[in-house]
């Protein structure tokens, strides 16, 4: 698998090179680099092994990340995380949501290591360890609205399929403040098999207003119109 940004929708993950993959960049860290690429894809291999207790997954960050980020950050980065309570949401069987469900952990992973950088620059900046976790609060507060946006472009975009058929349009709001690569996607089509390298309608970033709907006629493949703005698919 490929790997996302941390906290925007505009993250990027699975298949090194896949189109599918969605793209990891994060406002503060930008794409992951290719010397990180395994090493988030790693990361995301422990979230995904069943019953793993935060005691043992911090044991073996802390060896997978010894020469990138200290045991200290680590241990600072899983203790914001866990002081935020989570429910996870119903899993549905329908394809778009299926795939996002299946990319999270790599959107996850990349978090745990962009946290952990930030707090070992916070702790060498000397600020305190109350003050360092709830500002990593606060970035995984952010990290989960932006998994919860994924998961609702996701739904909308399984919605418009059964509605459509499996060749979705892609609707953009067009005003003074679209964004460039939503306004470039707006008025082309993706296929539900095959997830656009910058997201599903709706996930592009933070303010997304896209909405998936009935296919444009001769419209153009969403990836091609949207091409230069997508970050590494991961």
């Amino acid at each position: 698998m490929s790997v996302p940004p941390d906290s925007g929708p505009t993250a990027t993950p699975p298949g090194s090179g896949s189109p599918q993959g969605p793209t990891l960049a994060t406002a503060d860290s930008g794409p992951p680099s290719q010397a990180d690429l395994a090493t988030i894809e790693a990361i995301a291999a422990l979230l995904v092994v069943a019953g793993v207790t935060v005691t043992a997954l911090g044991a073996q960050l802390v060896k997978l990340l010894a020469t990138k980020v200290s045991a200290a950050a680590i241990r600072l980065t899983l203790k914001a995380m866990t002081s935020v309570k989570i429910t996870p949401p119903p899993r549905s069987p329908t394809s778009a949501t299926d795939y996002n469900t299946e990319a999270e952990p790599l959107y996850r992973a990349a978090f745990i290591l962009n946290s952990a950088r930030r707090v070992e620059r916070a702790t060498k900046a000397g600020r305190s360890q109350a003050e360092i976790i709830a500002a990593e609060r606060r970035h995984y507060l952010l990290h989960l609205q932006a998994a919860a946006k994924r998961q609702a472009a996701a739904a909308a975009t399984d919605r418009a399929a059964r509605r459509y058929g499996r060749k979705i349009g892609w609707y953009a709001v067009l005003d003074r403040i679209t964004s460039p690569e939503c306004r470039a996607a707006h008025g082309t089509n993706f296929d539900l098999d095959k997830r656009p390298s910058i997201g599903y309608p709706g996930s592009v970033h933070p303010h997304c207003r896209c909405k998936p709907g009935k296919p444009w006629p001769n419209g153009k493949s969403t990836d091609v119109a949207t091409r230069r703005y997508t970050r590494r698919a991961i």
